[in-house]
């Protein structure tokens, strides 16, 4: 064949070859991106992606309120106002890398995900005045808990001491509880001025979010745009550096197809409650500590539950059972023992640290038909009962630091040897207080001037107790409990307007769970001292707790009453100082 020809031959054919090869590649490169992905390249291209986000309250563009989220109720979740220390919401869910063409490789960092809250609140359907209206009543049942919290807590270190088991924790308690009580306080004046100015300025919701992913290190996301076919539920991110990772895949997939690679919302919803994708914020309780094999809270732990409820202790097999703390949603403290998750109460530890008493009357001079006499100088409490079980931490050898001393009963009895004792008592250096046994058959007047006329209420002395403590039957026969704390409550007044003290209730623990609620006046105002035989103190706020009535005292025959002040050293000395004495 002649070089002509040959050069005929390929100006003939070599733009159809080429044509041909074109096309061939064109066939293989389209099919090659049609081809469905494989399980390892989705492994490849997938990456759990973290939104994190909150929303911010701006008045003429101006941030004013930060919070972490808003319920579906319009509610604000952990408010702040403080721009240094805003509370966010974090959701995790997965994501894929993906081109932006499916004809050639262009990721540039480009990833869709899908969000998991699709309940998010569109700011633009809040209406702004029912929301901060809600808001400040909301804040201030937040702030009235808070501050019962706070009364609680100081009630406790008041009259506990670092020795004391749960000290430590009720101390952080309180720190934690203050933090966010002041907080609140502050979040409340916004809004309140807030709706003071309502149209007077421009108020706006903004929802401000940001998109992590990890691998090796932490990736940051712009956020890109919404997508177009579902974008309540997806989000087209890209990397601040507009660049895939090295090692990552990108799906040869255009975008507006990508929901296949995703699973349902219900899929979704039973992936997080099976806890394949950790979501911190939508537990309704959350529990930090240690679980036994079965997945149970046991051994150490703290739950907090979103109504407020919070417990710090033992834990077994799932309920509260050993030592523990615990803050109930309307603020109530409850420190101590725990039992198959049932509160117990607080079991002391008795050393000669603590302030004891003892309380007196003529059964200490006459048993039978015999009299006995005290020996004022031998006095020291050697034992503290055997009704119940006590923790006592060395000999039981303690001093008495104050003496009771019951003068009267009713309208007409009067103990013959209160005088006496009083006058003894005092000439040894005790601290002493008189009391009055209430009777059901008399009336407050006659019983308040009873005592009154047979009595001694001196400077430094302790304040004077009604004695409180009729059966069921008799507060039935005398017309109920109506009745009843209406005489006491005239007792108690004309007491204290003659003597110039606030007298103590004494009652007992039946007493204060069966008929004290119905007085909330007399709880509130006027000092407790409360008998109870029990290992566990009495769950309430009190001055004076009789723990025994068979103790033992040096000097006294026979049984003695026994009672702890509630407080340490520096307590007492606060509460000799106070008008209560003088």
């Amino acid at each position: 064949m002649s070089k002509m020809e040959i050069r005929y031959i390929e100006k003939r054919f070599t733009p159809a070859l080429i044509t041909v090869l074109a096309t061939l590649s064109t066939l293989i490169w389209t099919t090659y991106r049609l081809w469905p992905d494989n399980d390892e390249e989705l492994k490849a291209s997938r990456i759990t992606v973290e939104r994190t986000y909150y929303y911010v309250i701006t008045q003429n563009g101006k941030p004013m309120l930060y919070m972490a989220d808003i319920s579906a109720d319009t509610l604000m979740q952990r408010m702040s106002w403080n721009k240094d220390s805003i509370n966010k919401s974090h959701r995790l869910t997965q994501g894929y890398w993906m081109n932006s063409f499916w004809m050639v490789p262009s990721c540039n960092g480009k990833l869709v995900t899908l969000k998991t809250d699709t309940a998010d609140i569109s700011t633009k359907n809040i209406n702004l005045k029912r929301f901060i209206a809600h808001e400040i009543d909301t804040l201030k049942h937040i702030i009235k808990v808070g501050k019962t919290k706070q009364n609680n807590c100081r009630y406790y270190l008041r009259v506990h001491g670092v020795q004391d088991e749960g000290y430590d924790i009720v101390a952080k308690f309180a720190t934690e509880n203050h933090a966010k009580l002041d907080s609140s306080i502050r979040c409340l004046n916004i809004l309140t001025e807030l709706q003071k100015n309502e149209g007077k300025g421009d108020i706006k919701i903004r929802k401000i979010e940001t998109y992590t992913a990890k691998n090796d290190k932490r990736i940051k996301f712009n956020f890109a745009e919404q997508h177009k076919d579902n974008p309540r539920n997806y989000a087209i991110l890209q990397t601040t550096n507009k660049n895939t990772p090295d090692e990552a895949y990108a799906l040869s997939k255009r975008p507006d197809v990508v929901r296949k690679y995703f699973p349902s919302p219900s899929a979704i919803e039973m992936a997080i409650k099976n806890n394949k994708i950790a979501q911190p914020d939508t537990a309704s309780v959350h529990y930090y500590g240690e679980h036994n094999k079965k997945g149970q809270y046991h051994g150490h732990g703290i739950l907090v539950s979103k109504t407020g409820n919070i417990y710090e202790g033992h834990w077994n097999e799932g309920q509260r059972d050993g030592w523990g703390v615990a803050f109930s949603e309307s603020g109530r403290l409850r420190v101590g023992e725990w039992k198959k998750d049932v509160f117990k109460g607080e079991r002391l530890t008795y050393t000669s640290d603590r302030i004891y008493g003892i309380d007196i009357s003529k059964h200490q001079h006459i048993k039978g038909k015999h009299k006995y006499d005290i020996d004022w100088g031998k006095l020291r409490i050697t034992s503290l009962g055997y009704i119940s079980k006590k923790k006592v931490k060395g000999s039981i050898d303690y001093p008495i630091s104050f003496i009771y001393i019951k003068s009267t009963e009713g309208k007409t009895v009067v103990n013959k040897f209160y005088r006496k004792d009083y006058k003894d008592a005092k000439a040894h250096g005790y601290r002493v207080g008189t009391y009055h046994f209430f009777s059901t058959t008399s009336s407050a007047t006659e019983q308040a001037n009873n005592f009154l006329k047979n009595s001694w209420v001196a400077q430094g002395d302790f304040p004077p107790v009604l004695d409180v403590e009729p059966f069921p039957s008799q507060i039935k026969k005398m017309g109920g409990a109506e009745v009843m704390w209406a005489r006491v409550r005239a007792w108690l007044k004309i007491v204290q307007q003659k003597t110039g003290r606030k007298p103590v209730l004494y009652i007992s623990q039946s007493f204060v769970n069966k008929y004290l609620p119905l007085a909330p006046d007399i709880k509130d105002n006027y000092q407790v001292w409360i008998a109870r035989y029990g290992e566990y103190k009495p769950d309430v706020q009190l001055l004076f707790w009789q723990l025994c009535p068979d103790g033992k005292v040096r000097g006294i025959h026979g049984d003695v009453d026994i009672n702890v002040f509630n407080g340490y050293k520096q307590e007492y000395s606060s509460f000799l100082r106070s008008p209560h004495i003088y």
